[in-house]
């Protein structure tokens, strides 16, 4: 005959130890997705201000695609359906974007 068991006492009290993390031979992964940036201005490093492309899920500088000559500032990028250049064929300032990353990349 089996044991009864009543459903309503919770789990049964477990007699074995928990793992020593000292003697632990579980390997932690990363738990950064990997991601590729592909943009205008040649720079494939993150800038720390990118935007996915909704086309083909590549990411590229705000800074290159969304910059605003008249204000010198980036555009707010948080409600535009973003696509890059290759998906979204487009006139764009490459050389303006290709000083700006240099020029920050100079500063950092």
């Amino acid at each position: 005959m089996a044991p009864v068991v009543d459903p309503t006492a919770g789990p049964a009290p477990s007699s074995a130890k928990p793992p020593d993390p000292s003697t632990s031979t579980e390997i932690l992964v990363d738990d950064e997705e990997d991601y590729t940036i592909k943009c205008i201005c040649g720079y494939q490093d993150d800038d720390g201000n990118t935007v996915l492309c909704e086309g083909c899920e590549t990411w590229q500088h705000i800074a290159c695609y969304y910059y605003s000559s008249k204000e010198g500032t980036m555009v707010d990028v948080s409600s535009i359906e973003h696509n890059c250049a290759e998906c979204e064929p487009r006139s764009l300032d490459i050389k303006g974007a290709t000083e700006r990353q240099s020029k920050w990349r100079k500063r950092t």
